[in-house]
């Protein structure tokens, strides 16, 4: 950095070498940040070129001077922050392979006459809801197995015959290290090569699937692929609230977001004060009627690779049972049409903010953006 004209002692500007709209900037920039200087001592004659800056300065064991490569000191840090790997969450798999078909379709079956005998289009909505909701989620955790994830972090193209092979350099690795004969050691070097071509084999393979012409029909493992080499995961910067503070907390900022995406939407306006657009000048639209035709084809056209929504029932479920979803849900929309409701479940969201512009290191609230999942 060079800014020579910084006086670190007193943090005043002494001197014209650079601009002092520049040198006021950078302190400034210092101060809004919550950023600390811990480089005490001069790295270049009698200046500090070399700075080192944190927000927490309790991190910072010890900081020293070294001889560096050129006229400039290396500033030296030794601090007890450990870099993590963030580890994959654990999440159910269910294994549709191993699927009670039979059972499944009985059991649904009985499902559909039980609803068609109890709700009509006059029905209320809520307890329609919540037997669809419910029962299909109960049948699928009763017909088809499941597994849960593994949280350790692994490379997706290391199969079986790597990891043994990998077992078997690491064994002769300690052979040789302990009897240092050079037979061992050539034999550890063979391993070695072996084991790396091995990889990178399983690797370039494993690429070629991905972006294969197969990737436009199932793109979520193409993109799952790209987002795994996505290095940002620091999630929100630190926010500026609108009394000018930056907070870092993480409560804070959800509080501060959920304040600010709120406040965009006035849900108690009254109905009588919404001004008037002046006479309809479109026909008034015939009465909906939903048919169990065009609900079996839009059950058919799911994509069984898509996230499941907030009722956690999965498309490859819907798909699965074939046309016998579809009584159930002709009613269930016919009713929330006729009726003019919809669940209350439907109305919540799982809400995340997304960065649109502005300095991504200190931001405000109108720079982000919600998106609801």
């Amino acid at each position: 950095m060079n800014l020579p004209d910084i006086n670190w002692t007193d943090v005043s500007i002494k001197g014209n070498h650079v601009s002092s709209a520049i040198n006021l900037k950078f302190l400034d920039t210092l101060q809004n940040c919550g950023l600390e200087r811990m480089v005490t001592f001069p790295t270049r004659l009698d200046n500090t070129l070399d700075i080192f800056l944190s927000n927490r300065p309790s991190l910072v064991n010890r900081c020293t001077p070294i001889p560096g490569l050129s006229d400039h000191d290396a500033v030296f840090l030794e601090t007890p922050a450990v870099a993590k790997r963030g580890k994959p969450v654990k999440r159910k798999i269910y294994l549709w392979k191993k699927t009670d078909e039979n059972k499944m379709k009985a059991e649904f079956i009985e499902f559909k006459k039980q609803f068609l005998n109890n709700y009509d289009s006059s029905s209320l909505i809520e307890d329609m809801w919540n037997s669809i909701s419910t029962t299909p989620n109960k049948i699928l955790e009763s017909t088809v197995p499941s597994k849960m994830s593994s949280s350790r972090f692994n490379q997706p193209w290391i199969n079986r015959e790597i990891k043994a092979l990998s077992r078997r350099k690491k064994r002769q690795f300690n052979k040789a290290k302990s009897t240092k004969h050079p037979k061992d050691k050539k034999k550890y070097q063979h391993l070695k090569v072996e084991t790396r071509d091995s990889c990178r084999k399983a690797y370039n393979e494993y690429i070629n699937n991905i972006i294969s012409p197969d990737c436009t029909s199932n793109p979520k493992r193409f993109w799952g692929f790209i987002n795994s080499k996505n290095k940002e995961s620091t999630g929100v910067a630190p926010l500026k609230a609108g009394d000018g503070l930056t907070y870092s907390d993480p409560t804070t900022k959800a509080s501060i977001l959920n304040n600010q995406f709120s406040s965009v939407l006035n849900s108690n306006e009254p109905v009588n004060d919404i001004k008037s657009m002046g006479p309809e000048t479109h026909p008034a639209m015939n009465c909906i009627n939903i048919s169990e035709a065009g609900v079996n084809k839009l059950i058919q056209s799911l994509q069984i690779h898509k996230a499941t929504g907030a009722d956690g029932i999965p498309a490859r479920l819907l798909r699965f049972l074939g046309a016998d979803p579809a009584p159930v849900l002709t009613v269930f929309f016919q009713a929330s049409i006729n009726q003019g409701v919809i669940p209350r479940e439907w109305k919540r969201a799982n809400v995340v903010p997304i960065f649109k512009k502005g300095a991504k290191n200190n931001q405000r609230i109108t720079d982000q953006c919600p998106s609801h999942l």
